[in-house]
């Protein structure tokens, strides 16, 4: 019975973000979609390194944010980005044919990344009470930091 119990409990994404601000060494990617998209990845600091890209706090998150013409809505997402304070701490990382990604860096703070997550749910991508959205929760083994 306690098998059934952990196989069916159902984690909301915080659950998730609270307990990887836990477990540093974790490395892991949670995608966030909305509408058969994906609004923003979430991944720790370091896996920027596999992007030849520095960073400041190994145990540290980052949030992915892409912007191309093959999302819907995309125009006026990315204006409300850039329009926001979320824009100014940003960094492009990479942009291309397909559109513009940003990257915005956090602590390990779980506070932290649930509040800049909401930020950006609410003021770039216009969530509320009734948006649903889903996320896939993918480990990427861990690392000593």
């Amino acid at each position: 019975m306690n098998f059934f119990k952990r196989f069916f409990r159902k984690k909301r994404l915080a659950d998730y973000l609270i307990l990887l601000s836990r477990r540093t060494s974790r490395n892991f990617q949670i995608d966030i979609y909305r509408n058969g998209q994906v609004d923003m990845q979430i991944g720790r600091q370091r896996l920027l390194k596999n992007f030849g890209l520095d960073f400041d706090d190994p145990k540290g998150f980052s949030v992915f944010l892409t912007f191309n013409q093959e999302k819907i809505g995309n125009e006026a997402n990315y204006q409300r980005f850039k329009d926001s304070s979320l824009y100014r701490i940003s960094n492009n990382i990479k942009t291309d044919l397909l559109g513009e990604t940003f990257i915005i860096n956090t602590s390990s703070d779980f506070i932290e990344i649930i509040d800049l997550v909401n930020k950006i749910q609410t003021e770039v991508y216009q969530y509320n009470s009734d948006t649903l959205f889903a996320f896939k929760y993918i480990k990427h083994g861990s690392s000593n930091g």
